[in-house]
């Protein structure tokens, strides 16, 4: 089995994250995997997961990234990436990456009453769009976008 050249996978997780009907919500590596893959139509063969996605991104190589994904959230230089990066642990689980992306700039929105890691999102509205080169299509057949 083939695997994703690990600079592609970063490459294609910086064109993700300037996606903005992927901004604004906290969502797992591994449902940034599963985005990327639908969205940029990997095929199967180069498939990858969050764990190879935190793996490839934490490597020496893609520190300074990290680390800008790392940063406080309350002071955002106006030249930030825009995507940030957290992790939480579930009750007698791994630890789970999250990633947010935003314009650049900004930070993730405060909830006032939730933890972040309670708001995760898991991209479903996205998964279910069929990407082609003229449209998106809604893949209920009800909603055609262009």
């Amino acid at each position: 089995m083939q695997s994703l050249n690990p600079n592609l996978a970063v490459a294609l997780f910086i064109e993700a994250a300037c996606i903005m009907d992927f901004h604004q919500r906290w969502m797992t590596a591994d449902t940034w995997a599963e985005l990327i893959i639908h969205h940029f139509n990997i095929e199967l063969s180069l498939s990858f997961n969050g764990s190879y996605l935190v793996k490839v991104l934490g490597r020496k190589h893609h520190k300074q990234l990290w680390n800008l994904m790392e940063c406080d959230q309350k002071i955002i230089p106006c030249d930030h990436v825009g995507i940030f990066q957290n992790q939480y642990h579930p009750c007698s689980s791994s630890p789970v990456h999250c990633f947010y992306a935003t314009l650049p700039g900004y930070s993730p929105k405060q909830t006032t009453n939730e933890k972040w890691f309670d708001c995760i999102n898991h991209g479903l509205e996205s998964l279910t769009k069929r990407t082609t080169h003229s449209k998106q299509i809604c893949t209920n057949n009800h909603h055609h976008l262009g």
